[in-house]
C-alpha cells in the first residue's frame, strides 16, 4: 500500500506571472522539491467554483472551505441573496412576511441598508434596491441607504 498526504494550502495562490504571488516570490527551496517532485494540482478557490456570483469575487477562506468540505459547488454568500431575490422565495420567508406585516400594520417603513461601490461585479450593488420590489405585495415604504467602503 502506498501512503498519500493530502495537503490544502489554505490561502496560497497561485500565479502565472508572480505577481501577487508571494509563495513563488519567495525562496521555498523544500516547496520548490516537493512540487517538482511530486503529483500535484491547483484547485480554483474564487469565484463561481465556490458559488460566487462571478469569477471576479475573490471571497474569503469561509466560502473555500465550504465548497472544498461539502465536495460540491453550492450557492453562497451574494449569490444566494441574488437566487433568492430572482426566484421571489424571499418574499415567502417567514421573516421577509414578518417585516412586510409590521410594517403595515404600524404604517411603518422598510429599510434597507447595503453596501455601494464599484466593482467587477456590479448586479450585488443593486440588492438592496431590487429587495424594494416586494413590496408590490403591501402598500409599506420602504427606503433604502447606500453605504460605500
Amino acid at each position: 500500500m502506498k501512503n498519500i498526504v493530502l495537503v490544502v494550502m489554505d490561502g496560497i495562490g497561485k500565479s502565472k506571472t508572480g505577481l501577487g504571488d508571494a509563495v513563488t516570490l519567495a525562496n521555498t527551496p523544500v516547496l520548490d522539491k516537493l512540487l517538482a517532485t511530486c503529483p500535484h494540482t491547483y484547485i480554483k478557490a474564487h469565484g463561481t467554483a465556490v458559488g460566487l456570483p462571478s469569477d471576479d469575487d475573490m471571497g474569503n477562506s469561509e466560502v473555500g472551505h465550504n465548497a472544498l468540505g461539502c465536495g460540491q459547488v453550492y450557492s453562497q454568500g451574494a449569490k444566494l441573496v441574488e437566487e433568492a431575490i430572482e426566484s421571489g422565495e424571499i418574499f415567502k420567508s417567514s421573516a421577509w412576511i414578518s417585516l412586510k406585516d409590521n410594517c403595515l400594520a404600524n404604517n411603518g417603513t422598510m429599510h434597507f441598508i447595503g453596501l455601494l461601490f464599484r466593482r467587477e461585479c456590479p448586479q450585488q450593488h443593486r440588492t438592496p434596491y431590487r429587495t424594494c420590489k416586494g413590496r408590490k405585495e403591501g402598500r409599506h415604504q420602504d427606503s433604502a441607504h447606500p453605504h460605500t467602503p
